[in-house]
């Protein structure tokens, strides 16, 4: 069955993927990803200024064949999926394989795929902080901070003295490309300046600079401003402990599920108190161990990394990987349905955990 369109007017994928990356900018995903637009239908040559157009948007979190039929039937012109369906480079585009079968498939049915998977994780109000929500928490922050992107080429302060009776060599060091002057102060008998630049740009202010005897420029590197937060993975300090137990049912309820993997800490009991949760959804193994912790919360580890958790005092739980994704799927539709008013956005029915108990 289709979408119900009545009420509903197209939007320029344009259009749509700038709301998206607003809500989630891609500089914070993690240099392995491969986030943004993946897919992008055509049109015939002659259409000279052609937007793919948006009426309905699926969300999901893994693209499967399943997922994609679901799309079809129901009209979906974009499909949202917080895992990227192309991560690992494709070398062809044939039925072969049911990764490259769901790419050759939305092209033909016109169907854009968008992706920001950990970009998703990092912003604030994003996949982590959906995961903790169950916990009363007195204070949250990430385990890794993101920091603001540079934007311009420059990386580099350099400050210099130069005495009033050579300033004119202020004008040849402004003429450097990629040297942009941000302040300058004139004493009784120098000026002051600060300047940001590449570290490629140093040489060519030191040649100018030769031409002044004693003249030693101070020169420190840019740091990135921390994004408040933001980051991956979360560190969770509870108002009150709760026991091993409570917090597993806690899990529980919050996910709407019935079973978990819990891995207590060696030599802990079921009753032991927790006062600090560091979770990360998905796979949290690389970025969880050695963070300091009562009790680490992710998607999947693997034998010898609860190991090494259980043996450093960590209690684990696992919640298998896109159960503790998912469930985020729900606050993004109602962001979107506030952001993208005339379009209708909806979650798919047939993305489900691929692991399940018998």
């Amino acid at each position: 069955m289709s979408v119900k369109k009545l009420g509903f007017k197209k939007m320029d994928l344009k259009f749509v993927v700038e709301k998206l990356q607003q809500m989630a900018p891609l500089y914070l995903a993690e240099s392995w990803d491969n986030v943004g637009l993946l897919v992008e239908p055509s049109e015939p040559l002659q259409t000279s200024s052609y937007f793919h157009q948006v009426k309905n948007i699926m969300l999901t979190n893994d693209l499967t064949i399943p997922v994609l039929k679901e799309a079809v039937e129901r009209e979906a012109q974009l499909i949202v999926s917080y895992h990227p369906p192309i991560f690992k480079p494709l070398k062809s585009l044939t039925n072969k394989t049911w990764k490259e079968r769901i790419i050759v498939e939305c092209l033909e049915h016109k169907i854009a795929v968008y992706s920001q998977h950990t970009a998703f994780d990092a912003i604030n109000k994003g996949v982590n902080d959906w995961l903790i929500r169950c916990f009363d928490y007195s204070s949250v922050q990430p385990i890794k901070q993101s920091l603001e992107p540079f934007t311009t080429s420059a990386t580099h302060h350099l400050n210099i003295r130069i005495p009033l009776e050579h300033c004119e060599v202020l004008q040849d060091l402004m003429k450097i490309p990629y040297v942009f002057c941000t302040d300058i102060s004139t004493g009784s008998d120098a000026q002051d300046v600060r300047f940001r630049l590449p570290l490629s740009a140093v040489s060519g202010i030191m040649a100018v600079l030769s031409k002044i005897p004693g003249v030693v420029p101070s020169l420190l590197k840019l740091e990135p401003l921390p994004i408040p937060g933001s980051g991956p993975g979360r560190i969770c300090f509870l108002k009150k402990p709760l026991s091993l137990s409570h917090v597993v049912d806690t899990v529980k309820k919050h996910l709407g599920i019935n079973t978990l993997r819990v891995a207590e800490a060696v030599g802990s009991t079921p009753s032991s108190q927790v006062s600090v949760v560091a979770v990360c959804a998905g796979s949290g193994a690389s970025l969880l161990l050695g963070v300091k912790a009562d009790l680490y919360l992710t998607g999947e580890m693997s034998h010898h990394e609860v190991l090494e958790a259980t043996h450093t005092g960590k209690h684990v739980i696992l919640c298998e990987h896109s159960t503790s994704e998912r469930g985020f799927l729900l606050e993004l539709k109602e962001r979107l349905e506030c952001e993208l008013v005339d379009v209708c956005v909806f979650v798919s029915k047939n993305d489900k955990e691929p692991l399940k108990y018998i």
